[in-house]
């Protein structure tokens, strides 16, 4: 987590100094973001007292489900399934064994 910090705080020191360049400071902010950030508990901006049109929005880190399922696929006919890894599945038309992807 602390990394995330370090990391918004130099992107947030580079906007400031850049903000008067002329440079888009919510295009340099977007790119620090983690594709994990979403608005929090959907409160806006004008929901705070004294906020103003430039006030942002404020995120909160998600976590993502771990994804903990496998592509299987049957060498004769191509067919493919999803299940956990390690699993020994058989294609019932082709007989044979389905191969983790």
């Amino acid at each position: 987590m602390t990394a995330v910090i370090e990391q918004w705080r130099e992107t947030l020191a580079l906007a400031h100094q850049n903000a008067e360049a002329g440079i888009d400071i919510e295009a340099v902010l977007s790119m620090a973001l983690l594709p994990s950030v979403s608005p929090q508990n959907g409160s806006h901006s004008d929901d705070m007292a004294g906020s103003n049109d430039n006030d942002l929005s404020v995120a909160a880190f998600e976590d993502k489900p771990k994804r903990n399922k496998v592509k299987y696929q049957c060498r004769g006919c191509g067919a493919a399934v999803w299940g956990k890894a390690g699993l020994n599945i058989e294609c019932g038309d082709c007989e044979l064994a389905f191969i983790e992807n």
